[in-house]
């Protein structure tokens, strides 16, 4: 039997951690604890992601925040998924980016996507998408940015099925080979790559914030000061 090579397709995971803590019943501060969460994500992303069955388990990752100290209450991640294309010098050519699992949609009127920067022409532009109405894609088009608002191109140069988590960019012509940088929510916090796929966390865009429990050091006179995690900034 021939072994067949796979090439990984890697999904990356920004992570925003939040958790809440008692000072009350731990010996470290916060920032102790706070590194001591780092290097449980770097385990995490070490231990059980990076491989061809590593499923990210919203529930089980936090369980394992949780467990660092006994000072830590509870915690909450917001994640986003990332991926990175280098489009080709000249264009005629059609690019596939394939996230791991499907898509977000927050509303119709909202895009799915944001991009980082890249030039056309000397001019910075950026990717968005909009419904297609009556079809369940929709259409990627090229943004500028100009005097505080997004400026949308004249037609589409691609398309997104957000159930498949796939969007497709025809005929990019950039000015040069440097990577863009695609970011979008994800449908489900379990995050379940496919066959080649792989799922990393980027920790150098991991951030952790924690704050103390307001009510669990002051009782429900610290509820006024108590902040629940929003799930979206």
């Amino acid at each position: 039997i021939t072994p067949e090579f796979i090439n990984p397709d890697y999904t990356r995971l920004k992570l925003e951690l939040f958790f809440k803590y008692n000072p009350k019943i731990t010996s470290r501060s916060l920032s102790q604890i706070n590194n001591l969460i780092r290097t449980e994500v770097e385990n995490y992303n070490n231990d059980v992601l990076n491989q061809f069955d590593g499923v990210f388990r919203y529930s089980n990752f936090l369980r394992r925040i949780d467990e660092v100290d006994p000072g830590v209450l509870n915690s909450f991640v917001r994640i986003y998924l990332q991926k990175t294309f280098t489009p080709i010098l000249g264009g005629n050519s059609t690019s596939e980016i394939n996230f791991a699992g499907s898509l977000y949609v927050p509303s119709e009127r909202e895009s799915i996507i944001t991009s980082s920067k890249f030039n056309i022409g000397g001019i910075q532009r950026y990717f968005k998408d909009e419904i297609i109405q009556g079809s369940g894609l929709r259409d990627v088009y090229l943004y500028t940015y100009d005097s505080g608002s997004f400026v949308k191109g004249s037609s589409p140069i691609g398309y997104l099925d957000s159930r498949k988590g796939v969007v497709t960019i025809n005929n990019l012509v950039s000015d040069n080979l440097s990577p863009i940088k695609i970011t979008a929510l994800p449908n489900s916090y379990n995050i379940a790559p496919l066959r080649n796929q792989l799922v990393d966390i980027d920790l150098t865009q991991l951030t952790i914030d924690g704050e103390v429990d307001t009510i669990a050091t002051a009782g429900s006179s610290g509820a006024n000061e108590y902040n629940t995690f929003p799930r979206f900034k």
